[in-house]
């Protein structure tokens, strides 16, 4: 299996479930790999017979392999694969069944933590903001922001009050690349380069439970 670049899913929790590793194998196309990356992270492996990722280099009849990483913790797990297609498919034609209630979707409170953030300096900055816009109709719809840190740029300050936002990217005040890409619906999406990123991961996701920015209405 060639090495996943980037991993992208969503934060889910359950409100019967403590996920345990057999849990996850209540799916029976699902086997479990190993620990990833020396981590406390775990890797398994979902086993489709149609292929699920769009434009995919299809040189055989299935079935086909897909890697799906996890983290857990009690009533939450963080499930992620090479491509979130991979991870709705699971969710829809798999978990669907395993799960009664279904699993949710942990939404992220992408708007309050930027207006707080970009107000009060903290250990992260934003290096992607994205936006919907309602004041100028049809005319404007939607704005997005790249940089090492918005919050330092007048530009995206004083229009704050004009949108409102549901995806971002954040980095370290201190410096460094992007560690994590966020969305209100609970997704997660991050590029995979060794075991540090797995920790800022981490680290992050701590940072947005702590200050009560993750919204889990079980």
């Amino acid at each position: 299996m060639a090495m996943i670049q980037r991993l992208s899913g969503y934060l889910l929790a359950s409100s019967n479930v403590i996920f345990e590793r057999d849990t996850i194998l209540l799916s029976k196309n699902m086997s479990f790999v190993g620990k990833y990356c020396k981590s406390d992270w775990e890797e398994f492996t979902f086993e489709s017979k149609i292929p699920l990722i769009e434009l995919e280099d299809i040189t055989s009849e299935g079935p086909y392999y897909y890697p799906v990483i996890c983290r857990r913790s009690g009533p939450k797990i963080l499930f992620l694969s090479s491509s979130k297609a991979v991870v709705d498919y699971i969710l829809e034609k798999e978990f669907s069944r395993i799960f009664r209630p279904h699993l949710i979707k942990v939404q992220i409170d992408i708007d309050n933590l930027i207006r707080t953030l970009s107000l009060k300096p903290a250990k992260y900055v934003f290096s992607f903001a994205h936006a919907r816009v309602s004041a100028y109709g049809n005319s404007l719809k939607a704005v997005s922001f790249y940089g090492e840190d918005l919050s330092e740029a007048s530009l995206f300050r004083s229009n704050l009050e004009l949108m409102n936002f549901f995806t971002c990217g954040l980095r370290k005040a201190i410096g460094g690349t992007e560690i994590i890409r966020l969305g209100t619906d609970g997704s997660v999406a991050f590029n995979v380069i060794k075991q540090d990123n797995l920790a800022d991961v981490k680290e992050v996701l701590k940072y947005l439970r702590d200050n009560n920015y993750l919204n889990i209405d079980l």
